[in-house]
């Protein structure tokens, strides 16, 4: 059996469709970003959720652990490996705003082409809190980063289970041109650090600056990708993984035509996301 086909026998791919989904991806995303790495001040966060007022304009994939280790399990609780957050501006206003424009706008070049209001408003998207579980970073040099290593190859030689989680964060960085395709989404944007932006180049992700670094949670900038040039820029081994990843979202969202919800505008949980406490 592949690595791949390994991955989702213990993780299962979907989308936070509800309050207590979404709450179980907020504590992993406090779990990583505030305990572990210090981005937000936990004051801020005194129930141990990390979360955002575009949460609700929001898709959040999610890579469920469903393995065996009790160590990893919490009585009725679903447990969040990996996630990403597509920020869909337009759901809810038609001149909504992603991160990058509320928080970083003075950073972003005003003449370049790619600059997020030279693109139509309701094909854009902003990538954001990718994350993997510290749980689920337990290799040598896993911890040294919020999503975990990210190697060239697939080839994970170590026990079943644990060579799979390596690619909790890989399948979340396919999740993304996934998603941002199903919905029709393809210009993506990304604040990022540098040295992510250089793994993500070596990948063959091609990333585009359209802002100059800034001070955004450590210094980051602003990257426009086309979501096709990601897929076409993966490797064998990650484009095996993608198909794999985009196979699955797509039968997720055809379930409770999510997709076709977004596509008109609608966000999937409605009144029960603004009112969650």
């Amino acid at each position: 059996m592949l690595a791949i086909d390994h991955f989702f026998k213990y993780f299962r791919l979907d989308f936070a469709r509800t309050p207590e989904q979404l709450r179980a991806v907020q504590r992993a995303r406090y779990d990583v970003y505030v305990k572990e790495f210090g981005f937000e001040n936990p004051d801020d966060c005194p129930d141990g959720l990390e979360r955002d007022s575009f949460d609700i304009q929001s898709l959040h994939c999610m890579a469920i652990y469903q393995g065996d280790n009790k160590e990893k399990r919490m009585a009725d609780e679903e447990i969040v490996a990996g996630c990403v957050r597509v920020v869909l501006p337009t759901l809810k206003d038609p001149d909504g705003m992603m991160p990058l424009e509320k928080y970083c706008q003075a950073s972003l070049a005003p003449g370049n082409p790619r600059h997020p209001r030279r693109t139509p408003r309701d094909t854009l998207c902003e990538i954001s809190r990718l994350a993997a579980h510290p749980e689920f970073r337990r290799r040598p040099r896993e911890a040294e980063t919020r999503i975990g290593a990210l190697p060239d190859k697939l080839d994970l030689p170590s026990e079943e289970e644990m060579r799979t989680y390596p690619l909790v964060s890989m399948a979340m960085i396919c999740a993304s041109p996934a998603i941002a395709l199903l919905v029709g989404r393809p210009n993506m944007f990304i604040m990022v650090e540098h040295w992510l932006a250089k793994l993500l180049m070596r990948m063959g992700i091609p990333l585009e600056q359209i802002g100059e670094p800034t001070d955004y949670h450590g210094t980051r900038t602003a990257y426009y990708i086309r979501a096709e040039g990601i897929v076409q820029g993966f490797n064998s081994d990650m484009r095996q993984l993608y198909d794999r990843v985009e196979a699955t979202l797509r039968d997720n969202l055809a379930q409770d035509e999510l997709g076709t919800m977004i596509r008109a505008g609608d966000h999937p949980m409605g009144l029960d996301m603004k009112n969650q406490p």
